[in-house]
């Protein structure tokens, strides 16, 4: 069975995560699914992880509103994600919604 991971920055809130939430729902029958996010919430249960950190949220936030550097201010939270997934070792990442 493939081991696949989704990647959305919320759970539980938008388009993207109804999107990533369906599949993750509907597939963990055919596939073994994981569900990584970062904001919002924190919902870890079965399959899921959260690899985000408020201070890294607010920094990131003004990184970018206040000086045009996307993608500065997540250093330990991007470690987190990374390290998770070369320690699960999946076949397939899944992206969704990626901004912000």
């Amino acid at each position: 069975m493939q081991k696949i991971l989704i990647i959305n920055t919320t759970k539980d809130i938008g388009g993207a995560a109804r999107v990533a939430n369906e599949i993750f729902e509907t597939q963990s029958k055919e596939f073994n699914l994981y569900f990584a996010h970062g904001r919002k919430a924190r919902l870890e249960t079965e399959n899921t992880f959260y690899f985000g950190n408020i201070i890294e949220i607010f920094l990131h936030i003004f990184l970018v509103r206040f000086l045009g550097l996307e993608g500065h201010g997540s250093y330990f939270s991007t470690r987190k994600l990374t390290k998770f997934i070369e320690k699960e070792n999946f076949d397939l990442v899944n992206l969704h919604n990626l901004h912000g």
